[in-house]
């Protein structure tokens, strides 16, 4: 994501998200290494030129919300946390996003 606008996400995940899931989550947030399957957001495409300089479109998987650091034009910080309250009940996770 270009760091042009603010993004900001705050949410409580409260159903209990599968190991897989978080897994693959800690990845989009730039907290953990690429699962082998992706399952939350399976396909990223990508306009790309051939060896003929035909255009095609391949898959290339990036952290989505991974950025972290000085934001540049929107000034402040670039951040993601994930975490699970010690107090949590059911299996919840907090989330925390600004990008």
């Amino acid at each position: 994501m270009a760091d042009v606008f603010e993004l900001s996400i705050v949410l409580n995940l409260r159903e209990g998200p599968s190991d897989e899931e978080i897994a693959e989550l800690r990845w989009h947030l730039g907290l953990g290494d690429k699962p082998e399957i992706l399952r939350l957001v399976t396909s990223f495409p990508v306009a790309v030129e051939d060896d003929c300089g035909e255009p095609v479109i391949e898959n290339h998987p990036v952290p989505l919300l991974g950025r972290h650091g000085e934001a540049w034009k929107a000034d402040g910080a670039l951040v993601s946390v994930l975490l699970r309250p010690e107090e949590a009940r059911h299996g919840s996770w907090a989330l925390t996003v600004r990008q």
